[in-house]
């Protein structure tokens, strides 16, 4: 084609080197350090499946020997391991799998509504159509629970109403159209 090519034979294995410098490299997503401390309370505490009607199920399962560790699957893709953060009792993600390439340290947070048992996982989720306020995904049956209190349908009835697959979802859906059809 008459062209020369911009990567040779004896570039192609160092690339970008010949073209970037080092300073000039991106540093900035080199991912930070993840915590290593150990939850005063037992990990088999944290360990089931947590539900939101707009995201879905998270589940949280302890895996790993000798040093057992939580991991968290969410959908098809997100795996993660589980760090603990003593000074800010949180967890952070370590991604896996698919995602194994972002250095997201994504923070998980658990919480008892009751005192005793633990029923509520936080967790940010972003896209560009929510915030970075955690949403609350409820353990086991907690949430169908809340959904089917002062006869709201569920959602594998013929009717569905905003309530049963989450108000703010469908609001948040609304929303979105609206200002897309008026683009």
């Amino acid at each position: 084609m008459g062209e020369n090519p911009w990567i040779t034979a004896d570039g192609a294995c160092i690339f970008p080197a010949p073209y970037v410098q080092d300073s000039e490299q991106d540093s900035s997503k080199a991912a930070p350090s993840l915590p290593q401390d150990t939850p005063s309370q037992s990990l088999n505490r944290y360990i089931g499946t947590y539900n939101h009607p707009g995201f879905g199920d998270i589940q949280v399962t302890l895996q790993g020997a000798p040093r057992e560790q939580l991991h968290l699957s969410m959908g098809r893709f997100l795996r993660a391991q589980l760090f603990y953060n003593s000074s800010q009792d949180t967890f952070y993600t370590n991604l896996t799998g698919v995602y194994w390439y972002m250095n997201d340290r994504i923070p998980v947070r658990f919480q008892s509504s009751s005192g005793n048992e633990v029923d509520i996982l936080k967790m940010p989720m972003h896209s560009p159509f929510t915030t970075s306020t955690p949403f609350a995904f409820m353990r086991g049956n907690a949430q169908s629970e809340r959904l089917h209190q002062g006869n709201r349908r569920s959602c594998t009835s013929t009717s569905v109403s905003p309530h049963s697959v989450g108000s703010d979802f469908v609001w948040l859906l609304v929303l979105v159209i609206v200002v897309l059809c008026e683009m």
